[in-house]
């Protein structure tokens, strides 16, 4: 329980940090006709958290179709998640998960895990909700815009292939699955942590322990000497000193007759 609390936490909260920053978290892939690899954007945790360009794949054909008719097309930003708060509470609570090290006691220290390992999961899925709400929006706007949804009767149509363009990325789902075990191993420790209990065995005391018996003395190895190798002879018994018999008791005189 000591180990879990002091070592297993704190790495694993360490752990999903470092693949809610690195590992993509959701993208958008969007197929272009007459192009047979789509378009795609990834963004990690560290986009979101700090704002910054998501990283863009777009494929060969359509880079040479736009060096020489609008450049702007390879150019144009991916769409803002808009989510760039709720990131920094989420990287901040498993920066707290790592912080409880610092707790003294154990039960608090569990329980204080757990708690923020469960917050951190919640904020994790909102996060991935209201990210592909705002992009499936900004998309839904410029494809209005373009006039790709001109129609009422075409915007359902529209809105359904924009919907499938969204979609997580092995990121989101590690970090769900860590933060879940996170949590499931904070409180199976802190509530029944106390109840496994490990006999620690010293030898004979410790089987004495057990028993109720009183341990015996090993029996001590006998001293070699180290110059010659062999045992010494044991020394005598030191003899008791013999007490001499008593001398019997003298009969009582006999009086003298008359």
């Amino acid at each position: 329980m000591k180990v879990l609390s002091r070592v297993a936490s704190p790495a694993g909260f360490a752990l999903v940090l470092l693949l809610f920053l690195v590992l993509p978290f959701m993208s958008v892939s969007c197929e272009v006709p007459g192009i047979s690899d789509p378009v795609g954007v990834d963004y990690s945790g560290s986009n979101l958290t700090f704002g910054t360009d998501p990283e863009t794949e777009i494929p060969q054909e359509l880079a040479n179709l736009s060096e020489g008719s609008d450049p702007s097309v390879a150019e144009e930003p991916a769409p803002d998640p808009g989510v760039q708060v709720l990131a920094i509470f989420t990287a901040l609570f498993l920066l707290f998960g790592i912080g409880t090290v610092l707790i003294p006691r154990i039960k608090a220290r569990l329980f204080g895990a757990a708690g923020f390992a469960a917050i951190a999961l919640v904020l994790t899925v909102v996060t991935l909700v209201v990210a592909s709400s705002t992009i499936e929006s900004s998309l839904l706007d410029e494809a209005r815009a373009t006039g790709a949804a001109e129609s009422a009767d075409g915007m359902p149509e529209v809105e359904a292939v924009i919907s499938d363009m969204i979609g997580s990325e092995i990121g989101f789902w590690l970090v769900i699955i860590g933060l879940v075990l996170l949590v499931l191993g904070n409180v199976g420790a802190a509530l029944f942590g106390d109840r496994i209990r490990i006999p620690a065995f010293a030898g004979a005391g410790g089987a004495a322990a057990m028993t109720g018996v009183p341990p015996t003395e090993p029996p001590t190895a006998p001293a070699v000497d180290p110059l010659t190798g062999e045992v010494p002879p044991a020394a005598p018994a030191a003899e008791e000193p013999v007490t001499p018999p008593a001398d019997p008791p003298t009969p009582p005189a006999e009086p003298p007759q008359s």
